[in-house]
């Protein structure tokens, strides 16, 4: 078992160079914040711990692993937005350049989005927007940076709260996945935590590619841990009047005449359960890994989780019990922490209602409370 620390600024940073240097079988051990001292001048304020078995590294990759750091160059900062030079009555720019821009600007630290209190004051104009994406639990160095870009472009004309809610729009519809086809022999399985909703959104997906697409789909549970769990998806199954499968009797490289949906059970925090888990899914060979997690879950709480989550590898995001809060701000923080998109939001709990994808707008119209969704 080889085990082995990188440190960057941010934990997504760190965990991009996990990627790169090991490869994506590594499991994630422990994360921390380092001290002042231990940081230096390097600007690297967090260390990702991580492992992987020996066994599955080639030996020209094993010498890789095992060769020392090269030194990391001193982070730079990201320069704010200025105003325009021209402050006439001009229209403000093209949604889907606003939304480029923003996201190069938007490059956040983990600790400050965990710790929402904000470092700075804004402007008259914007105060209550910005109190209002604070109050929906939007991570702080996001909305501030919002606030940011808005009062550089803002025009004795324009409505402050629109200005922001079509910076946010642009911003917001590049962490949305486009329309997802399934097709035959694909494999789909659910993540997340406890009670987060996974085999709901399972059971959704299966009535729909079911009834609407009309694939065949077969039922698969990974979950051995929760008592009844089999026979929770069992009664889906038979519902549903689908098959039903243990993974142990599924080949990894059998072709499906149908779509199989793969249940799993809570992420485990243990790290040899949690290693155990990873191995088992990965020999199903997903093409999709969906984490489903509650849009009641509190932002800083989705985020301290963020290792768990990455292990599983997941692909696409599920927002369920959307009908539960309007604080939607976990949904915009685990998008971007992840870099992955959101593919579908689901409202009830349990198997009513449906998957349903999620329109920028909608979320903006929740964050700043807004009645009416924009044109």
């Amino acid at each position: 078992m080889i085990i082995k620390s990188f440190t960057a600024p941010t934990v997504a940073a760190a965990l991009k160079m996990v990627r790169e240097k090991i490869g994506g079988d590594a499991v994630v051990l422990k994360t921390r914040m380092l001290s002042e001292s231990e940081a230096g001048r390097l600007g690297s304020r967090v260390e990702v711990t991580v492992c992987i078995d020996e066994a599955v590294v080639s030996p020209i990759r094993l010498e890789s692993i095992l060769a020392p750091e090269p030194p990391v160059k001193k982070r730079l900062n990201i320069p704010a937005v200025s105003a325009p030079k021209d402050s006439g009555p001009t229209a403000p720019e093209p949604t889907e350049k606003t939304a480029s821009r923003i996201s190069r600007l938007l490059e956040t630290d983990l600790e400050k989005s965990i710790n929402p209190e904000p470092e700075e004051t804004v402007g008259d104009a914007f105060e209550t927007v910005y109190l209002d994406l604070l109050d929906a639990d939007v991570p702080a160095e996001y909305a501030r940076q919002i606030i940011k870009i808005a009062e550089g472009r803002l025009l004795e004309e324009t409505n402050p709260a629109t200005l922001v809610m079509e910076l946010m729009a642009g911003e917001i519809e590049t962490l949305l996945a486009s329309d997802i086809k399934f097709k035959t022999g694909q494999r789909v399985a659910f993540v997340g935590s406890s009670g987060s909703g996974k085999t709901s959104a399972l059971a959704k997906m299966a009535a729909s590619l079911a009834a609407e697409s009309r694939l065949k789909v077969k039922l698969c549970s990974l979950d051995d841990m929760k008592i009844s769990a089999f026979e929770e998806i069992g009664g889906y199954a038979d519902i549903l009047n689908l098959p039903l499968a243990m993974s142990e009797s599924i080949n990894s490289d059998e072709k499906s005449e149908g779509v199989i949906l793969i249940d799993t059970p809570s992420i485990p925090h243990d790290n040899r359960s949690r290693l155990q888990l990873v191995k088992r899914l990965r020999a199903l060979k997903p093409d999709f890994t969906f984490l489903v997690f509650s849009a009641c879950a509190r932002t800083r709480d989705l985020l301290e989780n963020i290792n768990l989550y990455e292990a599983m590898m997941p692909t696409h995001l599920i927002a369920g019990h959307l009908d539960e809060t309007l604080r939607w701000g976990g949904l915009i923080a685990l998008a971007r922490y992840l870099e992955i998109p959101v593919a579908f939001g689901m409202d009830s709990p349990g198997g009513i209602g449906r998957l349903r994808p999620v329109r920028a707008e909608e979320i903006v119209r929740i964050l700043l409370k807004q009645e009416e969704v924009l044109p």
